[in-house]
């Protein structure tokens, strides 16, 4: 072994000798290099490997071996290369995105990604139950196609801002259009996400259907056209 190899897994020379990598591979790790090496005389994949002080690691190995004019093994060389920071990133990274999955799948409020143009990249249950459409048919969609003409000048304007970095998050109320030609009122909070490197890759919406709190808001106004004297509304939510 090399000085990295004694270092990283802390037995010395004298621990090995006469052993075989069993020893900190494992036994079954082990026969399952040994098997492929039997069959294709090398071997190339991710082990586990325990230390001496009984703490593993995670390697990717590469194994093959040094042969004579003869074509007799005179040794065989494994390399290793130490993999566990990336190992424990990416089970952060799984624990992360199986977090995320859950929030997103059973929000009560419907949640989209699109891409920076405002095409449907991903969409949860609630989102197709308020835009009346399938996840299949949104992911052929841009977020464009489905809000009403009347709101989609401001959305682009706020939508492009954040997407280009001249602007941040947004709050807007706006209609989506239903295939069926219906209206459903959101409030929409719009916010970026950005990759490890700083750069936005996705606009994420959080839309809150609030089609009755516009009927009511409507209703109120009417109302008040054809009511004489003082009308006083009281606002159960925000208590006014």
């Amino acid at each position: 072994q090399n000085m990295a190899h004694r270092v990283l897994l802390g037995y010395s020379d004298e621990d090995l000798h006469g052993l075989t990598p069993a020893l900190h591979l494992g036994d079954e790790t082990f026969r399952k290099v040994s098997g492929e090496f039997i069959e294709t005389g090398r071997y190339a994949g991710e082990v586990r490997s325990r230390r001496k002080d009984g703490q593993w690691l995670d390697f990717s190995l590469s194994a093959f071996g040094i042969y004579d004019d003869k074509g007799d093994v005179l040794c065989y060389v494994g390399i290793m290369r130490d993999i566990s920071e990336r190992k424990r990133q990416e089970a952060v990274l799984r624990e992360s995105e199986a977090r995320f999955s859950a929030i997103f799948e059973q929000s009560t409020a419907g949640i989209a990604q699109t891409d920076l143009t405002g095409r449907f990249m991903l969409v949860n249950d609630r989102y197709c139950e308020m835009t009346g459409r399938s996840r299949e048919m949104l992911l052929t969609l841009r977020m464009q196609d489905i809000t009403h003409p009347d709101d989609l000048p401001a959305n682009l304007d706020n939508f492009r801002s954040l997407a280009e970095d001249r602007g941040g998050s947004f709050v807007i109320e706006k209609r989506y259009l239903k295939p069926d030609g219906s209206l459903v009122w959101v409030h929409n909070e719009v916010s970026a996400i950005r990759d490890v490197t700083g750069r936005k890759r996705y606009i994420t919406a959080v839309a809150a259907d609030i089609t009755e709190k516009k009927k009511a808001e409507h209703f109120i106004r009417r109302i008040t056209d054809v009511v004489p004297g003082i009308l006083y509304v009281y606002d159960l939510e925000e208590r006014r």
